[in-house]
This record gives structure tokens, sequence and C-alpha cells, in this order.
């Protein structure tokens, strides 16, 4: 018997609606389950205005090339989404970033023991070191890049974040989070909508100072 196990770990969402119905198991292809192919692939999809997915790009492949191309393809087939709301008020493009768990083997117990030595990757985009006494809970900022990969404008999604966390946070994310601006499928550079997620940690040198 083999046990596959296929999903999506949500990273930047964009308004996504039923992301885990995108890849399911059944999807696996058969030469990838006979030959145990396993692997993560991280991916990027261009959201248009009107919600459509306009491109998909592989930012993080797996060692597979089958598992690499169908995850963009079947995310361009099945993702639908609700756009991005921009400065102005008005839908506009929106980067949305995940990843697809492709997991195959032969029973739970070896799958269990390949996710001990091959971890889910992590969603977290920038980690801040800080010296406080009690730490921040991870936050999600919402960001707005242009096409030459800057930010300007970033806030906390949530309006509920003391507004020194969410400032020194933007202020960390811009000097040092690796932008991926976005790009249309006819090559043009266009500003986009996106997210990140900032993690806090204890500082041993008792300095602030951030952590990709």
């Amino acid at each position: 018997m083999i046990f596959a196990l296929v999903s999506l770990l949500a990273m930047q969402p964009v308004g996504q609606k039923g992301h885990s119905d995108w890849i399911k198991p059944d999807d696996y292809p058969v030469s990838a389950l006979n030959g145990r192919e396993s692997g993560y692939v991280g991916f990027s999809v261009l959201v248009a205005p009107d919600g459509k997915a306009e491109k998909c790009d592989v930012t993080s492949p797996s060692a597979f090339s089958d598992l690499n191309d169908l995850s963009c393809s079947l995310v361009m087939r099945r993702a639908r989404f609700t756009p991005a709301i921009g400065a102005d008020g008005q839908p506009a493009y929106g980067l949305f970033r995940s990843w697809a768990s492709w997991l195959v083997a032969e029973d739970r117990l070896t799958m269990d023991r390949f996710l001990k030595t091959h971890p889910r990757p992590s969603d977290i985009d920038l980690t801040l070191l800080v010296k406080a006494a009690q730490l921040p809970a991870p936050l999600d900022l919402v960001v707005a890049v242009d096409p030459s990969g800057h930010i300007g404008d970033c806030q906390a999604r949530s309006a509920t974040v003391a507004v020194q966390i969410a400032q020194a946070a933007c202020g960390q994310l811009r000097s040092q989070w690796k932008t991926a601006p976005g790009v249309t499928a006819a090559g043009k550079a266009i500003a986009t909508v996106q997210s990140a997620r900032v993690d806090f940690q204890p500082d041993p040198a008792g300095a602030d100072q951030a952590r990709p």
C-alpha cells in the first residue's frame, strides 16, 4: 500500500477561497508515485484585479520537474481569488505565495519519519530579534510593492496590533526582506499588494535586529 499526502501551506493569502481543493492526493502522477517522488514546491500566483490567476511561477522547486510543473498547472486551473485592494480602495494586482507538499511513502510510519527529517517550509518571511519581557505574536503585514520591488505602504493586517510594533516590523521589512516584484504574463513589471509574516524572537545580544 502506498500512502500519499498532498497539501498546500498558505503563506501569503490574497483572499483565496477553498485552496485545499486546488491540489488533491488523486492528482499525484502515477510515475511520481511509483518513483516515490516527494518534495515541496514553492510557487507564486499573480492575481489580477478581477480576481483571475494571471500567471504562476515556481519560486522554490522540488527535485522533480513533473511535480513542479503540475503544481502551477493545477493552481492555474482551479484557483479562485478575491482580488487584493490597493491604497485607493480599488481592486489591485496581488501576489499570492504558497507551498505545495507532495509526499509519498509506504505507510504512515514512514511518512511521519520523512516529515521529521523534512519539515514543512516555514511561513515566516522575517524574524525580528527583540529585547522584551514578553514577545509579540507573529505579525501579518500588508505591503505595497512597486514595479522595481521596493516596499511602499506597510501596515498590520489586524487593527489591534500596537502601532510601535507594526512600525518596527515594517521598518525592518523594508531593509531586510527581498521582495518579488509583480510581472505580468507579457513580462511587464507592475505594482502589487503582497503580504509578509514577521516573527519575534528574544535577542541574546540585547539590541533589536532582523534575521531573514
